[in-house]
């Protein structure tokens, strides 16, 4: 959402980041660890209008020590006013 809480968060998510839904659900983005600043500048500018859609590829490790290449699409969610209600993250990941 527009407070950047996690509202979904699938198993593929829980796979290459390590964190089940239920920990991560609820609780703000910000407050876990992706692995790069790059990605809150990247949803800041999404939100303020700054951008329609944005990509990003990181090097993070998970939680479980793993290392990981991250590419993540950034894109806003409109709500039903066309203001930009939320971002909706897209990941794909690669052992490293």
């Amino acid at each position: 959402d527009r407070d950047l809480t996690i509202l979904l968060w699938n198993h593929g998510a829980e796979d290459l980041w390590g964190f089940n839904a239920d920990e991560v659900r609820g609780r703000s983005l910000l407050s876990v660890d992706l692995g790069s600043q790059a990605v809150q500048q990247q949803i800041g500018g999404l939100l303020a209008g700054a951008a329609h859609h944005e990509e990003i590829a990181v090097d993070a490790t998970n939680c479980r020590g793993r290392a990981v290449r991250c590419g993540i699409t950034c894109t806003p969610f409109l709500g039903p006013g066309g203001d930009r209600a939320g971002v909706v993250l897209v990941m794909e990941g690669k052992a490293k």
